[in-house]
């Protein structure tokens, strides 16, 4: 069982359709139901700064319309190295392991990704985000703040 939690930001951001969807998909994904170029591409640990290391979190790339043609070509040709499929578009999600069921949590979209990902500050802020979701859905989730999937 693979559960997932949207943060609080992006709950309230994204249409609500939308935000169904990704947590659906993702926790396809991550049971190793879709591949990769099926809206989920490159997946990487962040290398820097320590405390967002230390927190586990990770980004992945998604597919937005600039690298759809791209990734579907990938995709015809038989292509499975996740490596190969990048886009501007970046998922920031860590896993909950103190938590009940170790969920994951989705916890940003940040596009232009990469020009964020050069910004020590906002990565920084990304930990501190993390925490406060993480202490706080420690406290109150379930609740309504939040969009979960693959909680029995």
């Amino acid at each position: 069982m693979t559960a997932v939690i949207l943060s609080r930001k992006l709950t309230l951001l994204m249409p609500r359709q939308e935000a169904v969807s990704l947590v659906s998909e993702f926790k396809l994904w991550r049971e190793g139901g879709i591949g990769p170029g099926d809206t989920f591409g490159k997946d990487s640990a962040f290398a820097k700064p320590k405390s967002v290391v230390d927190m586990g979190l990770r980004k992945v790339h998604l597919e937005e319309p600039s690298v759809s043609d791209a990734w579907t070509r990938r995709l015809r040709t038989g292509e499975e190295d996740p490596q190969r499929f990048t886009s501007d578009k970046l998922l920031v999600y860590g896993r909950l392991g103190d938590a009940q069921y170790n969920p994951y949590l989705l916890l940003t979209i940040l596009e232009p990704g990469h020009a964020h990902m050069e910004q020590p500050d906002l990565v920084r802020g990304l930990g501190v985000f993390f925490e406060t979701e993480r202490q706080d859905i420690g406290k109150y989730f379930p609740s309504s703040e939040w969009l979960s999937a693959g909680f029995p």
